[in-house]
C-alpha cells in the first residue's frame, strides 16, 4: 500500500496537476515540448534506482536535450540564461519540468517494485490514492460547478488521461522497462503542437523548432 501510494501520488497528483496548473502561465506547445524531457529524467533516475549505467551516447543526448531545454525557456536567447535576465521564463515551464520528473520517477518505481498485482487493480488502486491525495486541495481551493461547457472536459480528463493513458504506459513499461518505454514520449510535442496549431491557434516560432530538435 505505501508503494502504491507513492506511484498514485507521482503519477496522478504530481505530473497531471501539476500539468493542468502549468496550462495557465504556459502554451500546449511548451508544455508538449518539455514533456520530451522524461526520457532523460528516466536514464538518470533509473541509474540511480536501477544501477542501468547510462552509456556515453546517452550522456551527450541528455546535455543536448538540457541545451534544448534551455533554448525553448530562453525564447531563443541564451544569453538571457547567462545573463540571468530571463523575462520570458513562465512559471508554467518550471512545473512542467517538475511534473516530467515525477513522471519518470513513477515509470522507475514501477518497473523497481513490479508489485504483485494484476494491471488493472494496481492502476485502480493508485487512482483511489490519487483521489485521496486530491482531497485538500479541493476543500482548500472549492468546488468550480459542472456545466454543459465543461463537462466534456471533465470526462475527458477522467478517462483518456486519468485512465487509460496509464493502463498502457506500466503495462509497457512491464513488458520493456521505463528506459525503453519513455523513448516514445518524444513524440508527444509532434502531437501536441499539431493539435495546439490547429485547435488552439497558437503560433510554432523558430526556437521552437530548434528546442524540440536539439531535446529529441
Amino acid at each position: 500500500l505505501p508503494k502504491l501510494a507513492v506511484l498514485g501520488l507521482l503519477g496522478m497528483l504530481m505530473y497531471q496537476g501539476l500539468a493542468y496548473e502549468a496550462a495557465h502561465t504556459t502554451s500546449a506547445t511548451n508544455i508538449g515540448i518539455l514533456n520530451a524531457m522524461i526520457p532523460l529524467f528516466t536514464i538518470a533516475i533509473a541509474a540511480v534506482l536501477l544501477r542501468e549505467k547510462p552509456t556515453l551516447f546517452a550522456i551527450m543526448g541528455g546535455i543536448i536535450s538540457l541545451t534544448g531545454i534551455m533554448v525553448l525557456i530562453a525564447k531563443g536567447n541564451l544569453p538571457d540564461i547567462i545573463s540571468g535576465h530571463l523575462s520570458s521564463f513562465h512559471l508554467g515551464d518550471l512545473l512542467m519540468l517538475l511534473a516530467v520528473f515525477c513522471y519518470a520517477a513513477y515509470g522507475v518505481f514501477t518497473r523497481l517494485w513490479q508489485l504483485p498485482l494484476d494491471l488493472l487493480t494496481n492502476i485502480y488502486l493508485q487512482i483511489g490514492f490519487g483521489m485521496l491525495f486530491h482531497i485538500p486541495f479541493v476543500l482548500y481551493d472549492g468546488f468550480s460547478p459542472i456545466t454543459a461547457q465543461n463537462i466534456w472536459l471533465v470526462l475527458y480528463a477522467g478517462t483518456l488521461p486519468s485512465l487509460v493513458a496509464p493502463l498502457v504506459w506500466v503495462k509497457s513499461i512491464q513488458l520493456i522497462g521505463p528506459s525503453r518505454t519513455s523513448i516514445f514520449i518524444n513524440l508527444t510535442p509532434l502531437l501536441t503542437a499539431t493539435i495546439a496549431v490547429f485547435y488552439l491557434n497558437e503560433h510554432w516560432f523558430s526556437y521552437h523548432s530548434m528546442g524540440a530538435l536539439m531535446i529529441l
